[in-house]
């Protein structure tokens, strides 16, 4: 991305995540008794929630970030387009949905996602057509939000645990949550509405005009460019520093970021005995225990070849905007 805005000839101040842009947005409209805020940013691929607390002024503070990169409004329209192949195929025995045509299969892609935004914003059913499936053929269907909700609901439900999981990060329950912010398209579908008043009570999901979703996040992003200051931002997962003897923690989950940590890599020997070692620093998922990171873990850089007499100090410095800087010194 640094890159991209690079060759653009863009100058990049900061990243900001949606969920925190949409807090920002929100900020135009924030109402005294509004203190602390979460965020159900669900867009066409990933679902981010967010719990914010709103401080003095404007400013915010990030209490706690959650969600699953892997699931958004995309994963809705491959439902639906399996849904209604499924459906051709049980009414056309003799011939079949051609899903190795990949134009076919691409229209109805469109047409389902079509036909799933109308049907957000609507109490009626939504008409399904596309045209010469096989050769003259066409395939007409009808969604109706009942139909929605079998195909996707179980998708859509499942979300909520990611809601409990921002809450129970920071011991809060649906009670210390004083509004809800619906974010990005996939959060006009209406079962996502009725799941999160049924957690939370009606009067705390925002219903505004004035607070467009898919708006949100470039007015948030443009406050943020004006004032850089109103921002504390948190990390999501745990950074570890890990040598052959020993794993030491560098910034805890819900820590305040940018942060830096000193960690010191024993090594056995006397002073006059050369070692070289190659520790590693692995991002580690806030569920894992402390000091205690699998091989699954993402490993994110690697110190090479360190040479050390008794050991080396190594500091490592982790922000949202630059990459990883180490700075290693022998001591």
């Amino acid at each position: 991305m640094m890159e991209a805005a690079e060759i653009a000839g863009l100058k990049i101040v900061d990243f900001i995540t949606e969920p925190n842009a949409a807090a920002m947005a929100y900020s135009l409209y924030l109402q005294s008794n509004i203190k602390q805020i979460l965020v159900y940013d669900f867009g066409g691929g990933t679902l981010d929630v967010s719990i914010i607390r709103y401080d003095t002024g404007e400013n915010i503070t990030v209490l706690s970030v959650a969600g699953d990169p892997h699931l958004g409004g995309n994963d809705f329209d491959a439902r639906l387009v399996n849904h209604f192949m499924d459906q051709y195929d049980l009414e056309n025995q003799s011939r079949k949905f051609p899903r190795t045509e990949h134009s076919v299969v691409q229209r109805l892609y469109r047409e389902c996602r079509r036909v799933k935004e109308a049907l957000s914003t609507s109490d009626r059913e939504i008409k399904l057509q596309l045209s010469h499936v096989n050769g003259n053929e066409s395939l007409i269907k009808r969604l109706t939000k009942d139909i929605f909700n079998k195909v996707c609901g179980d998708q859509i439900d499942g979300t909520i645990f990611w809601v409990n999981n921002a809450l129970e990060t920071v011991n809060m329950t649906a009670n210390d949550i004083d509004q809800v912010l619906l974010v990005g398209g996939s959060s006009r579908i209406p079962k996502v509405r009725e799941m999160l008043e049924k957690k939370f009570g009606s009067k705390k999901v925002l219903k505004s005009p004035k607070f467009i979703p898919e708006y949100a996040i470039a007015l948030g992003a443009a406050i943020r460019a004006n004032d850089l200051e109103k921002i504390t931002n948190t990390t999501p997962v745990r950074a570890a520093l890990n040598d052959t003897n020993n794993t030491s923690a560098i910034g805890e989950k819900v820590e305040a970021i940018p942060n830096s940590s000193e960690s010191t890599a024993n090594q056995p020997g006397t002073s006059n005995q050369n070692k070289t070692i190659e520790p590693e620093l692995g991002l580690v998922p806030g569920s894992s225990k402390q000091g205690q990171p699998s091989k699954a873990d993402v490993i994110y850089n690697t110190f090479k070849n360190l040479v050390v007499s008794e050991k080396k100090l190594i500091e490592v410095i982790a922000d949202t905007v630059s990459d990883i800087v180490d700075d290693d010194k022998k001591k």
